[in-house]
């Protein structure tokens, strides 16, 4: 099982270290805090130093100011109190978190020729059409919104040059919440499954023990004690048998051994990857090439703000089902397995 942190797990880009050698968290746009201190200041992008170096960051470990840390993550202390440190809260600070996107009057079904227009013409391959609230939309690579409005104005021109007259491309904007919600939305759009053609009476028997599910053998890896709860709820539902995998290298053992002796021949893998490194999302795909080890059917869950978008992107073009779900939603995951089950049966 993996080892469960107390401290507050960040991305370890919001950790860095500022011109003066401060090491600091960044909680919002304007506003950070020393790791040592305890202390909030504002921020400016000119007080930036660098990034912060695993022997920095195993300094910060032996002073209490960090728990532990990988390539990805960063947790935090859980309480400046614990470490005997007194400090004042910030006052609160809006959100000036900023998203562009474009934005065209196309219908949703018009979303796949786009995206085979722009992927036949270089200067619009770089980009990615997909869909925010039902609407046709342009984003950068791995479809998240752009950063800033010169890249949003230079994917306009290129977009807008493959497209008739009669086609409205627009710049419009997202921030705080919103910004969020949009990067979320629009990366799900892009790198999820649709929901399965079923009919009523289908989807009704996804969501408990089917003909479909009942009997048949998954292998789970679950990134943390409460998506492991959740995952096997689902799944027990269904009445599937399931193995539990600690690793991605246990699950590579699993599918080499001879797993029919038992009864229990694996049909689908379930790999919860929403605490993982990206080092991971490769070994997925590496195992779902041609020239890999072959797997059964594979779902993968994440959290659509801290996947990486293009390792989404390329793992779901190797085959795999990807959700997006954070917390994991459990009606969802089942009638998803059930989905595609149907669809090899």
């Amino acid at each position: 099982m993996s080892r469960i942190f107390k401290g507050s797990a960040v991305l370890r880009t919001h950790v860095f270290v500022l011109g003066d050698g401060n090491p600091v968290v960044q909680w919002t746009n304007q506003r950070i805090q020393e790791l040592l201190t305890g202390q909030y200041r504002n921020y400016d992008h000119s007080m930036f130093g660098h990034p912060i170096l695993d022997s920095e960051l195993e300094h910060l470990k032996s002073t209490g100011a960090v728990e532990h840390f990988t390539r990805q993550y960063v947790w935090l202390t859980a309480m400046l109190e614990d470490r005997g440190i007194d400090h004042v809260e910030p006052d609160m600070v809006e959100d000036e978190t900023y998203v562009f996107y474009l934005l065209t009057n196309l219908p949703e079904q018009a979303l796949d020729k786009l995206r085979e227009r722009m992927a036949s013409v270089s200067d619009a391959a770089a980009f990615n059409a997909t869909l925010l609230d039902g609407q046709v939309v342009v984003g950068r690579a791995g479809g998240k919104p752009f950063d800033n409005v010169d890249d949003a104005e230079a994917a306009r021109r290129a977009v807008r040059a493959i497209l008739p007259s009669s086609v409205n491309v627009e710049i419009l904007f997202a921030e705080g919440k919103d910004a969020r919600k949009a990067t979320s939305e629009m990366l799900s759009a892009l790198v999820e499954d649709a929901a399965p053609p079923l009919s009523f009476d289908e989807l009704a028997a996804s969501q408990s023990i089917s003909p479909m599910t009942e009997g048949k053998c998954v292998i789970v890896l679950a990134g943390d004690e409460d998506n492991a709860v959740a995952i096997w709820s689902a799944l027990k539902a269904t009445g599937m048998q399931i193995i539990a995998a600690s690793s991605l290298e246990e699950v590579w053992s699993v599918l080499e051994s001879d797993t029919t002796t038992a009864g229990c021949d694996p049909v689908l893998c379930v790999l919860d990857l929403t605490l993982a490194e990206q080092d991971d999302w490769r070994l997925v795909r590496e195992h779902l090439e041609p020239n890999g080890q072959l797997l059964p059917e594979v779902i993968l869950l994440a959290n659509s703000e801290t996947a990486d978008p293009m390792l989404a992107l390329a793992l779901k073009e190797s085959r795999a089902h990807v959700l997006l779900d954070y917390p994991i939603n459990e009606s969802r995951l089942r009638l998803h397995v059930y989905g595609i089950l149907h669809a090899s049966s």
